[in-house]
């Protein structure tokens, strides 16, 4: 692994962690003692060197949700009967995903680097968005508690700018309404 992003559990136990740099999704089985290449896909790598691609996931019945911070797609790759990976099918185009989370197997929230939450309603291979929040600093996750969206604000473009900024302190995690 190169730099891991992003990490989720499915509901057999099994931990799955995103590579940024790679095109690569790592998974550790339940019990188990060693990551393996669970999937790969090289048109999920970085567009451009030193670009992050992949970055969230989330694990809902039977597939997993995955986004690409560079170009913004949204991917899902089914959890076949046995474990191993299907084929990743792009559901939408969004503007910088970063942390995703399920709020069930239909329905996704997705923290977008570019400053919004949304909310995607997924149908066969379509997803479409609705927008929850704009103005956030640069969000990088997201989480769901007591019936509000909690999204985190990472300010990383801040730190990767040239010459680097200072961030807005106290780093601020916002409540969305759902």
């Amino acid at each position: 692994m190169q730099f891991c992003n992003d990490l989720t559990f499915d509901a057999a136990g099994n931990l799955y962690a995103t590579d940024s740099f790679s095109g690569t999704v790592l998974r550790l089985p339940a019990g188990g003692n060693a990551l393996e290449t669970w999937f790969t896909d090289p048109a999920l790598a970085p567009a451009a060197q030193g670009a992050f691609g992949l970055d969230g996931i989330v694990a809902t019945t039977g597939a997993l949700y995955l986004g690409k911070l560079d170009t913004g797609g949204l991917y899902r790759v089914p959890i076949n009967a046995d474990g191993t990976a299907g084929t990743a099918t792009q559901l939408t185009a969004l503007s910088a995903p970063d942390g995703i989370r399920a709020l069930d197997d239909h329905t996704l929230l997705v923290a977008e680097n570019s400053g919004s939450l949304v909310k995607l309603a997924i149908t066969g291979d379509a997803a479409t968005a609705t927008v929850l929040a704009t103005g956030l600093d640069q969000p990088t996750g997201v989480t769901v508690a007591r019936g509000s969206a909690w999204v985190s604000e990472g300010q990383l473009g801040k730190l990767f700018s040239q010459p680097p900024i200072a961030p807005s302190e106290p780093f601020l995690v916002r409540r969305v309404d759902l």
